[in-house]
């Protein structure tokens, strides 16, 4: 097991945080106001979307592709 990978992936993941940026851009997305998504979807919800999508990116970024 390449341990430093591992730890490097764990900070990244434990990095994210809950930004106006990210709420944003739901509410963009919804046509909401940033309020009306925070009063609707919980902070940790957002968090945990991000530490997935942070997650597969860090899997995708270190896929070695035999071909």
């Amino acid at each position: 097991i390449d341990y430093k990978w591992k730890e490097n992936a764990r900070r990244r993941i434990k990095g994210c945080d809950v930004q106006n940026e990210e709420i944003n851009k739901i509410a963009e997305q919804y046509n909401l106001t940033a309020d009306k998504v925070k009063a609707i979807v919980s902070p940790n919800a957002i968090k945990a979307d991000l530490r997935v999508a942070e997650a597969s990116k860090i899997v995708k970024d270190s896929a070695k592709i035999n071909g």
